[in-house]
Formats: C-alpha cells, structure tokens, sequence
C-alpha cells in the first residue's frame, strides 16, 4: 500500500475491495505462494517488497515443517513406573526395589538404568544435597518387552546402609532414576526419567507377583494392572 495506488494491478476482478485489501490479499498469495495471476506488482519497490515476501514464505515454511517433524517423529518410550518403591529382603539381607514395565507393542533394546540417591547433608557446617550412585544387582536388559524389577542391594557399602524410613524423611532423601534404551521399530535412543521420595518407599513390603500363568501355545504374559500392588513380608 505504501508502494502507492499504481504498485499492484488487476488483470481479472472488481477492484471494489481497496487498495488496502488489494494489497493484504496480494501479501498472502505471496507468502503462500498461492499466486492465482489476478494481481500484479509493477515497479522496483513492489517487485522487491514481493520478493522479500516469497523468501520470508518460504522460509517459514521449511522451518515450521521441520520444527514439527522433528517434534512428532522423536519416538518416546512408554514405560510406566510402579508408584511406590519397596525395601524388601533380598539374598540374606534387603533390597531397595521399584518396577517397570513396556506399555508398547514394540520391544526396547539394550535398556540400561541409573539411579541416583539424594539427600541433605551436614557438610562444614551447612546443609547441602549430595549425590551417590547406587549400584544395581542388574544395570542393562538386552531386550525389553514385559516387565523389570530393578533391585539395589542395600549391604554395608551401601549409602542406605543402617537408613530408616525417619532417617530418610529427615534429610529429603530421593531417588532418581533414568532409563535408557533404543526403540526397535525406529532404532533411535529413547530416554525415560522418574523419582521416588522417602514418602514414597515402602518398607518391610515386596511387590505382588506381575506375570500370568503361560498360555496353551507357551506365551508368557503379565498383568500390568498389578504392577502398583504390594504386600507385606
């Protein structure tokens, strides 16, 4: 429009709508690279201002393309987490144990886990988080597809060595936990993040059994109903 009254011209139409919507209707055919030939720019500023229009449509366009196949094609694990993690004994002694299982069709290669414990500590005179790796009595799965209890045992290199359910309220304790694996029908990494606090934890409990009794044809199945359930020990 400041380009003046002359700078777009109509071959076909009734110019009844004005110049100002002339020219916003003009913009989006540009910048949609719609181009339907009714109308024209004439001169070096409209030719320009047109050109810069069809770059920027263009432009936008591969970017909001890409942006949105890169959001949607990232493929994401589906694994849920029991809601609680139990201390259990375990080989003579306890175990910090919590649960997971694949709610996907497709299966989860090489998955491996990490789990952090976090608590507040008395540290030269102030109170500051610190963080200890706990070892896993099994840290990868080659494959994937039903159910995983993974189990730290607790023994005296234990950080929770000599910990109660008090203790642990007291310093904010949490458990942190990270699982990576590869997706088997894309073959791109997936990574999945959860917690338990010390609120979180059951004590002197174990979880309730998670596999069905195997079919006719000798396919294992679970019940991923009771993937939450405890009992007492």
């Amino acid at each position: 429009l400041l380009c003046g009254p002359d700078a777009l011209r109509r071959i076909v139409g009734d110019p009844s709508a004005g110049p100002y919507l002339d020219a916003f209707y003009f913009s989006v055919e540009t910048f949609a690279t719609i181009g339907y030939g009714s109308t024209y720019p004439v001169g070096n500023a409209a030719g320009a201002l047109m050109t810069l229009e069809s770059l920027v449509g263009i432009l936008t366009v591969a970017l909001a393309t890409g942006i949105i196949f890169a959001r949607f094609s990232r493929p994401r694990a589906r694994i849920l987490f029991s809601r609680t993690a139990v201390v259990a004994p375990y080989r003579g002694g306890s175990g910090l144990m919590f649960r997971v299982t694949n709610t996907r069709r497709t299966e989860i290669i090489e998955l491996e886990c990490q789990m952090i414990f976090s608590r507040f500590e008395m540290k030269n005179g102030e109170r500051s988080r610190a963080y200890y790796r706990l070892p896993l009595e099994r840290d990868k799965v080659v494959f994937f597809s039903l159910g995983w209890t993974v189990v730290h045992p607790i023994d005296g290199a234990s950080p929770l060595s000599g910990e109660s359910p008090e203790s642990l309220q007291r310093s904010n304790a949490e458990f942190l936990v990270l699982l990576k694996g590869v997706d088997d029908a894309v073959a791109q990494s997936v990574h999945v993040r959860s917690s338990y606090t010390a609120e979180e934890i059951v004590w002197n409990a174990r979880f309730a059994g998670l596999f069905n009794p195997p079919r006719p044809d000798g396919t294992l199945t679970i019940d991923v109903g009771r993937l939450h359930q405890t009992e007492p020990v």
